[in-house]
């Protein structure tokens, strides 16, 4: 099964085994993923009515799935993120609840939110960078992460309406049993909370990620990035920050 596998560069090459490819730096870390046609097409397009009309031959990854897969693909592609899709058969495939609709050009993604509650006084940076940290979620354990997915999540909503539909008391107790695991985020300011996501291709000891404003929509949040059938957003304490290393900190470093 993948469902515990590291969302990371060997992960990319199952999705498009046809379409990319991974060659070694000097130091053997660095990963490299050809373009991905749809993409390519939909980002030389000036407008998404002129995207909408663009004829683009899919990629041997893509052309074995269902119509309504490709057409997903395509969609995602017009708002550039590019989406990568599992083999038939491997759990996050399987797991996936994504959808788009034709008619109303809208699509409603499954998100996997993970809260990182106890990174900066328990455990080692190698381990909360990695994911290696995920504890049982039980309410009777204490834990490092909390990990909740949910479904049919429109592209157009907020990322800080997503976080509030966990993290605030809701009049009818719908998130009773998600904020007894959260306690500790849900009474921190949420200015002091911050989102994140991993920039994908990367290799699984050396991740790097991008902070995403809280006041964002889903779809303007994960354009230009890279997703593996559904989206995964990190929600971390500020004061934990520095255990994730974001992508910005590299290039800015880099001479």
């Amino acid at each position: 099964t993948d469902k515990d596998a590291s969302i990371d560069s060997s992960l990319l090459n199952i999705c498009q085994p046809a379409s990319s490819s991974t060659s070694g730096g000097g130091d053997g870390t660095s990963t490299q993923q050809m373009p991905n046609p749809i993409t390519t097409a939909a980002a030389t397009a000036t407008s998404s009515s002129v995207v909408s009309k663009v004829k683009i031959a899919d990629p041997e990854w893509l052309a074995h799935h269902p119509l309504h897969l490709r057409r997903l693909v395509r969609a995602a592609a017009g708002r550039n993120t590019t989406l990568l899709l599992m083999p038939a058969g491997m759990a996050r495939r399987k797991e996936n609840t994504t959808t788009h609709s034709p008619k109303q050009d809208v699509i409603r993604w499954k998100i996997e939110l993970r809260f990182h509650l106890q990174t900066s006084s328990t455990l080692p940076l190698s381990s909360v960078a990695t994911g290696d940290a995920t504890a049982d979620n039980s309410d009777s354990l204490p834990c490092s992460m909390v990990t909740i997915f949910v479904d049919g999540i429109q592209e157009s909503n907020k990322l800080s309406d997503i976080l509030s539909a966990q993290l605030d008391v809701n009049p009818e107790g719908k998130n009773r049993e998600a904020r007894s695991k959260l306690r500790s985020m849900a009474s921190m300011p949420r200015t002091s909370l911050r989102i994140l996501t991993k920039v994908l291709p990367c290799p699984a000891s050396r991740p790097a990620y991008t902070e995403l404003g809280s006041g964002s929509s889903v779809a303007d949040a994960l354009r230009g990035l890279t997703v593996v059938e559904y989206p995964v957003f990190e929600i971390v304490k500020e004061a934990d920050l520095d255990h994730f290393p974001r992508k910005i900190e590299e290039i800015s470093g880099a001479d």
